[in-house]
């Protein structure tokens, strides 16, 4: 065996999976793994099939395509020719644009617990490692990438992440194999290919171990991302509250840098977009210099983060959510403005009741031996946000109060409820309430 196919039979020894994608774009590094990966396929029985994603940014795509059925035919491995549309140029770049569209691409056509290869390799990794570094601030912008991780429905995995280029292109010159030459990679407009033949070849010129060791670095911030996710994790977890959309205030008293990372991962955990750097700091000071009886917000694109009291909440930004007065027969579920539904109340009352929003005075009987209370100290004492209280529907009869969301019930109402078998709950669409 060469040690390029001593490596990747490794790799195939310590996976417990059986089932290969390749994805091949037809450069030298990826013919030279379908190579590699063919010529053991047979004697340690696992299957191959691969992938070729044509972007359609260069006339030639086309001929790649055959060419990568070509090789695949030769070697009995079957091929998916993938055309994707490369969309959000101007937003994301061409690179980052075109990475999207192919590991979307990937993703829809990778099966079950399959392994999708790619032929990275440690130049690539020390290029990573770089335009990372001058990217992102943030620490976890310095992990590498890793040799294997989940991805889509299945898994991904980069076989030949140690190996160097000169390694790659050894093998395949003593294959005598021909490979695809993508006009673009000679672009140095591109951040990549700037690195790659401006930047790097000065570094090794003057430090010849520096592709090895801007990779090993990069390994290195991976494994302790590991350890830095897992401790933030568990901080998160301590903050929580009940609801995930609320941390108590408490994470604002760690140091910054950590509890940037906490908020950045709760964030992240609600689904929420990305907040940039920037806004991340402006969250935690604003949310820790503010005086109690302040409610500070910080807004980013599709996101908002509050705090009220000893809370902080972070949602999607809310509509503006007015409930216009309505009579609402209450055999049918009564369905607000902002898709929010009232249970059916079918049995209960022979007239319609009416849906208003708040208005100021509104008092509620909770229990029936005592006086009514003002709805405006309920809220208080219940702290419940003033950003959910005007999105609140008050539901009447005539002149008497029956609910305030489904926060308070009037007493003889709930009795009417349970007598009945009825339960009140508002039922909330997603990524509202």
């Amino acid at each position: 065996m060469s040690p390029l196919q001593q490596t990747f039979a490794k790799f195939i020894a310590q996976s417990a999976q059986r089932q290969f994608v390749l994805a091949l774009s037809g450069g030298i590094d990826s013919r030279t793994l379908l190579h590699v990966a063919a010529s053991l396929r047979d004697g340690l029985g696992f299957s191959l099939r691969a992938i070729h994603i044509d972007h359609r940014l260069q006339p030639d795509s086309p001929r790649w395509a055959e060419c990568c059925r070509r090789w695949c035919e030769a070697l009995a491995v079957s091929l998916d020719v993938a055309c994707v549309e490369v969309t959000r140029i101007s937003e994301l770049g061409l690179e980052a644009a075109a990475r999207s569209a192919r590991n979307d691409a990937f993703a829809t056509r990778l099966g079950d617990d399959e392994v999708l290869l790619t032929a990275h390799h440690r130049d690539d990794q020390a290029e990573t490692f770089l335009l990372r570094a001058l990217r992102s601030p943030g620490y976890d912008g310095l992990a590498g990438m890793r040799p294997r991780r989940r991805f889509a429905r299945g898994w991904l995995a980069r076989p030949w992440l140690d190996v160097p280029r000169a390694a790659i292109r050894a093998e395949a010159v003593a294959a005598q194999l021909d490979w695809i030459e993508d006009p673009s990679n000679a672009d140095t407009a591109h951040d990549r290919n700037f690195l790659r033949h401006q930047i790097l070849p000065r570094l090794t010129q003057r430090w010849p171990q520096a592709v090895a060791a801007l990779a090993t670095s990069a390994e290195r911030a991976a494994d302790l991302l590991v350890l830095a996710e897992a401790e933030v994790q568990r901080l998160l977890a301590r903050h929580r509250d009940v609801d995930p959309g609320v941390l108590n205030i408490g994470v604002l008293d760690l140091d910054a840098g950590t509890a940037i990372a906490v908020l950045k991962a709760w964030l992240r955990d609600l689904a929420l977009p990305a907040a940039p750097p920037s806004a991340l700091r402006e969250m935690w000071r604003q949310m820790r210099d503010a005086r109690a009886d302040r409610v500070p917000e910080v807004c980013w694109p599709g996101g908002v983060m509050y705090r009220y009291r000893e809370r902080l909440f972070a949602r999607r930004p809310l509509a503006m959510t007015t409930v216009v007065e309505q009579a609402w027969s209450t055999s049918a579920p009564f369905v607000l403005a902002d898709a929010r539904v009232l249970p059916a109340l079918a049995g209960l009352f022979d007239e319609p009741l009416r849906v208003a929003a708040r208005r100021g005075g509104e008092k509620i009987r909770l229990h029936a031996t005592a006086s009514r209370r003002p709805v405006r100290l309920l809220l208080q004492e219940y702290g419940v946000p003033p950003w959910q209280r005007a999105a609140l529907p008050y539901v009447w009869q005539g002149d008497r109060l029956l609910a305030v969301g489904d926060l308070f019930l009037d007493a003889a109402f709930a009795a009417q409820l349970q007598a009945a078998g009825h339960v009140w709950r508002i039922e909330t669409p997603p990524h509202s309430g």
